[in-house]
C-alpha cells in the first residue's frame, strides 16, 4: 500500500471531523465555486465531503483503486 494514499485517506479524514461542527462555513469558504474559481479552491475542495456516506465511499474508491 502506497504510503502517499493512506497519507491522503487520512488527511481526508482528519479534515471531516475537524470541519463537522461548522459544515456550512467550511463549504462556503472552501469549496469550488466557479464564480470564484482559484487554485487554492481547487485544492481545498478536494477534501470536503457531503456527509460520512460521501466520504466513505470516496476513501474506499481511493483506497482500491489508490494502490
Amino acid at each position: 500500500m502506497p504510503v502517499a494514499t493512506l497519507g491522503i485517506i487520512a488527511v481526508n479524514v482528519a479534515i471531516a471531523l475537524l470541519t463537522r461542527e461548522n459544515v456550512q462555513s467550511a463549504f462556503r469558504d472552501y469549496s469550488l465555486i466557479p464564480s470564484q474559481l482559484t487554485a487554492g479552491r481547487i485544492l481545498t475542495s478536494c477534501f470536503l465531503h457531503d456527509g460520512w456516506a460521501h466520504l466513505a465511499l470516496n476513501m474506499l474508491l481511493l483506497y482500491v483503486f489508490g494502490r
